[in-house]
């Protein structure tokens, strides 16, 4: 179940130099980006200007949210939370000083996912919302920004999740009403030492067993003047990285627009619960250079059961009362449904019951899995699960994750003992409403 969100977890650093063309209405790309960190990706829509946007995917990034983290700690005292910070930043040049209305060009999923922070100088945040649904419109931001003449900096935070961005307009006429796809009248330029962007995203960051995990590889020319890019990638052993084309090569204009390059990873050697690392290369010009590095995990072969009827709540009850949880029965009788492509999760690379079985409330899952592990072994994990979550490892309870909240934002934390050879995971995961999904993540 996902709550409503007051700051922010996960987020992207955008970095821009816009020199701007009118004096009253300033309008650009939101995917016109010098640099990408965070929850926030690259996305085709031919419903956007220039084909394209900026988006969080549902389940990536809700935002973190202090008071109500507050409340959950003293109901759940062993559930930790995550406080990842980001920004969004774009420097342009203004003509004329004044007070200017900033709008966003957006696609709101829902009423969780219907808002983005805007930042200006000296003052706090500004939340840009509405509640207009499934499509895309202007949404104007409260107040109005004052702009002086000359270099100014313009910045957003991502607030939650299942969003996207086509385009910005910062208006000197209050009265001023954008509509539609607009043309953008900025020409980016980038400070003398970034040259090119590259940007990796996957449909799901885990390598499986017998099925290829896709990607996308995306680049922008942000220099002023074209490259000719050589691309080459290596990777550990444990994985195969291979692109659309053997050892791909492109030429950007200069200040082009992202454009990706496909990708697919599938496993040489799996090694479940471990990491797989890929190191992307990109060459131009007279010994130039690029690299970025890309962390997938193995997943394990999962198998779940779904749905099955009860208490929600029967966890933290159980939980409460005696301070374990017994391993349940009769799970041989159930039948089990194998995870033997990625599309059976979600892009975090938990498992998404909720896509598995929609449309389900009061109830809960089951998925277990067995792995191989080199030695004897005492490692340190987070589970996370919306609603709540319970773990055994070899018929012992481990843990229990007993908030009711997105698995993004609140998390368990627990040790538990691998032995050397075949080990057997089980988790039960609880569903309330809305969302529905769970992982473990091992803790270096």
């Amino acid at each position: 179940m996902k709550g409503t969100p007051a700051k922010i977890t996960h987020a992207l650093i955008i970095s821009a130099l816009l020199t701007v063309a009118a004096d009253e209405v300033i309008v650009f790309e939101a995917e016109h980006a010098v640099d990408l960190k965070g929850v926030f990706e690259f996305v085709q829509d031919k419903e956007c200007a220039g084909g394209a946007a900026l988006e969080v995917r549902e389940g990536m990034g809700t935002a973190y949210d202090e008071a109500q983290s507050r409340q959950v700690a003293n109901t759940f005292p062993q559930v930790t939370f995550g406080n990842t910070t980001g920004e969004a930043r774009y420097r342009f040049k203004v003509k004329k000083s004044g007070d200017y209305t900033c709008w966003v060009r957006a696609l709101w999923s829902w009423h969780c996912s219907n808002s983005i922070w805007v930042h200006s100088h000296s003052r706090e945040r500004i939340k840009v919302t509405d509640e207009v649904y499934d499509r895309w419109h202007w949404v104007k931001a409260p107040g109005r920004i004052r702009i002086s003449a000359g270099e100014y900096s313009f910045r957003i935070d991502n607030r939650e999740d299942g969003v996207r961005f086509d385009q910005f307009c910062l208006a000197l006429d209050p009265s001023y009403l954008p509509r539609g796809r607009m043309e953008a009248n900025a020409r980016f330029t980038a400070p003398d030492s970034a040259v090119l962007l590259m940007h990796g995203q996957m449909e799901t960051p885990l390598v499986l067993s017998n099925a290829e995990t896709k990607g996308k590889l995306w680049l922008r020319n942000i220099s002023s003047k074209p490259l000719s890019i050589q691309l080459s990638v290596e990777s550990d052993p444990s994985i195969n990285v291979r692109f659309s084309e053997d050892e791909p090569s492109l030429k950007l204009p200069p200040n082009s627009k992202p454009r990706p390059i496909d990708f697919g990873v599938k496993a040489k050697n799996h090694e479940p619960l471990q990491k797989a690392q890929i190191l992307f290369h990109a060459s131009w010009g007279a010994g130039q250079k690029k690299q970025i590095p890309f962390t997938l995990h193995h997943g394990p072969d999962w198998s779940v059961t779904a749905p099955i009827s009860g208490d929600y709540s029967a966890s933290q009850k159980s939980l409460d009362r005696t301070g374990k949880i017994p391993l349940p029965s009769g799970l041989e009788k159930m039948k089990w449904r194998k995870l033997n492509k990625p599309d059976g999760f979600g892009p975090t690379g938990r498992i998404d019951f909720a896509r598995l079985y929609p449309n389900r409330a009061a109830c809960h899952a089951y998925a277990r899995c067995q792995f191989e592990w080199p030695r004897d072994e005492e490692v340190s994990i987070r589970l996370r699960s919306d609603d709540q979550g319970t773990l055994w490892l070899n018929g012992d309870f481990i843990g229990a994750h007993t908030a009711i909240g997105p698995a993004d934002r609140y998390s368990t934390a627990t040790k538990m003992r691998i032995r050397k050879g075949i080990n057997h995971l089980l988790m039960r995961v609880d569903q309330k409403s809305a969302f529905w999904e769970a992982g473990i993540e091992i803790v270096d």
